[in-house]
């Protein structure tokens, strides 16, 4: 009896402590991430208070080399040392839980967060969601690996990584949560669930504990003036749509039509 008790607690604390961990280093990979991307900042574009006023107070041929000259270096380190970081992000994770059981290689973790801050950090057009999912995930699949644990454990890992870096971009665990279950894990069982909240309230917390409640996002105080505003921010949510298609094909379509021309893989992020 008293076996089986310690047996029953193994199976079920034993997956809440690792989600708590996951949670914890995600976090913490989210601090450093950004924390990378405002030294950069800084050191590449030192003269103003923000992003925009340094991007202002640059000149046109620093605005071109210092991105350009950012790809060529990063550039190499994709192509050779980890081609699966290329890509946005979320795409590759999805990949890897359908096709490895959430398999990710350890390098991701270290190359994915600096690559991405570095290029973000030179002005890239390059975002800071799809990343942070691709970091803690393989956060997760390392923890898993590390411990020799089974495919289902591994899957479970990799979403309660994503949860969790997404929980501690936003500082929302529950956006963090639904984005693991419904793009990630959709055929999650429910007993799983408790895992990914645990991972996605650590992340917040530990992200939290070093920003200081800092605001994520500031919204100004807005007002309606009248209701037939409402006609032009249908029309605003019609046009983004319309752009954001464009913008979609533009980011299937130009790898293809690099590689047709014969741009090596190389040399893609600094054209970019």
């Amino acid at each position: 009896m008293l076996n089986r008790s310690i047996q029953t607690l193994k199976e079920y604390i034993g997956p809440l402590l690792l989600a708590l961990a996951i949670g914890a280093l995600a976090g913490l990979g989210v601090v450093i991430f950004r924390g990378l991307i405002s030294y950069g900042q800084e050191v590449l574009w030192p003269v103003g208070t923000n992003f925009v006023e340094q991007l202002q107070h640059a000149g046109w041929w620093w605005k071109i080399l210092i991105p350009a000259g950012m790809g060529l270096l990063i550039g190499p380190i994709i192509t050779f040392w980890a081609p699966e970081v290329r890509g946005p992000g979320v795409p590759e994770v999805m990949e890897a839980l359908a096709l490895r059981g959430g398999r990710i290689r350890h390098r991701v973790t270290l190359i994915k967060t600096f690559v991405t801050a570095g290029l973000i950090s030179a002005g890239a057009s390059v975002g800071r969601e799809g990343p942070v999912v691709q970091i803690g995930s393989s956060i997760g699949s390392s923890l898993t690996q590390i411990l020799n644990l089974g495919r289902d454990s591994r899957r479970l890992a990799v979403a309660c990584g994503a949860a969790a870096g997404i929980a501690a971009t936003f500082q929302a665990p529950m956006a963090g949560t639904l984005f693991a279950v419904e793009v990630l894990l959709f055929d999650l069982e429910i007993a799983s669930l408790s895992n990914i909240v645990i991972s996605a309230v650590t992340g917040t917390m530990v992200a939290r504990a070093f920003w200081q409640g800092a605001q994520i996002f500031e919204i100004p105080d807005f007002f309606m003036a009248h209701p037939a505003e409402l006609l032009l921010y249908f029309f605003l949510g019609l046009i983004a749509g319309l752009i954001s298609l464009v913008l979609m094909g533009a980011i299937f379509f130009l790898p293809r039509f690099w590689k047709r021309v014969g741009v090596p893989d190389w040399l893609s992020p600094a054209l970019g």
